[in-house]
């Protein structure tokens, strides 16, 4: 049923969200008995607290149009619109920032966040736009082919994602949990393995996904917050997922005992993964486990009953949130709800 949905929705992608790399994807295929491509997957993006930090996380899930995983072409344009510095170094086209200069001009002053995140996916739709429109494959041979002479394997255009966790987790101690309405993304490793006969180019880039610009806060539906040493952030600490009661969202909020793998399945249930450190990256998306991920409460704009939730969620943490992440409930005028 997922499949059909998916496909039916492939029609309206480029009104719904724009400019998007699935339009390259080789047609639906089965290797080694799992249907490519993998779009119906849940993915994982590794990044940090300086990209994706827990309040625009918990603004995504609670549907704010500003807060988007931004790629830095993206925040830089956005930034720009803003007039607020940038952190980084990206060198925009005169195009580009000509447009940003005449929007500022036209709005009379620095553009509000909505509204920057709003032009900004206009100028990055319309930047993708423009270069296939002159050289379909212009895409294909930047950022996609692994064998191509111009391929650049970390270009600051993009976001890349994964279907297998620990994998992204590589990449950052904190986890966006991606769940794409609409197919924007494009299956990496399928693409070349069915142009090139190479999965992927390194270990890490196994269940590779990219897509172009952004997400959007509305495909945000979780994220975690991990420890450990650099490049290695295997070690949960906590867990959120956007979820819907009584038409509402709402913010679950569970306890990462320290695991490194957990996920929600597609019946609903939040479990740990079965994931060893000696698996490979290559294997797919990390099995479920039957241990259920123990709940420690939820965060909500309205009152909940406290009943309903202990009757769904049997296993329940004892731990308190810190203060820094209840400080942060709070910024956003939100409740959170010790469930115990």
């Amino acid at each position: 049923m997922k499949r059909i949905a998916l496909s039916l929705l492939i029609l309206s992608s480029s009104i719904a969200y724009g400019f998007d790399f699935f339009q390259y994807s080789p047609q639906n295929k089965v290797i080694n008995g799992e249907n490519y491509p993998r779009n119906s997957y849940i993915r994982y993006r590794g990044t940090t607290k300086k990209q994706m930090s827990l309040n625009k996380a918990l603004r995504a899930m609670f549907q704010n149009e500003d807060a988007y995983l931004e790629s830095f072409f993206f925040s830089k344009i956005k930034l720009e619109l803003m007039k607020q510095s940038v952190p980084f170094s990206y060198n925009l086209s005169r195009y580009l920032q000509r447009k940003i200069d005449n929007k500022i001009k036209s709005n009379g002053g620095a553009l509000n966040p909505v509204d920057a995140t709003n032009y900004a996916k206009h100028l990055v739709d319309d930047h993708f736009k423009y270069h296939t429109s002159k050289d379909r494959n212009w895409a294909i041979d930047s950022y996609i082919n692994y064998n191509s002479s111009t391929f650049n394997d970390w270009p600051q255009e993009v976001v890349f994602s994964s279907i297998v966790s620990p994998s992204a987790g590589t990449y950052g101690d904190r986890i966006v949990v991606i769940d794409e309405k609409t197919p924007r993304s494009l299956d990496l490793n399928f693409w070349n393995k069915v142009h090139n006969d190479k999965w992927f180019d390194h270990t890490r880039d196994a269940g590779e996904f990219l897509a172009p610009g952004y997400i959007p806060y509305s495909d945000i539906i979780g994220y975690e917050i991990r420890s450990g040493s650099s490049k290695r952030w295997w070690d949960i600490e906590y867990i959120f997922y956007l979820e819907y009661i009584n038409g509402q969202p709402v913010i679950l909020v569970f306890d990462g005992e320290g695991r490194n793998c957990a996920m929600k399945t597609e019946s609903n249930d939040y479990v740990f993964c079965k994931f060893r450190g000696r698996d490979s990256f290559a294997d797919g998306p990390r099995p479920p486990s039957k241990y259920k991920l123990p709940l420690m409460g939820v965060i909500s704009s309205n009152s909940i009953d406290k009943t309903s939730i202990k009757n769904r969620f049997k296993v329940l943490s004892s731990r308190d949130l810190p203060d820094w992440i209840d400080s942060e409930i709070k910024s956003l005028n939100k409740t959170y709800y010790k469930i115990d």
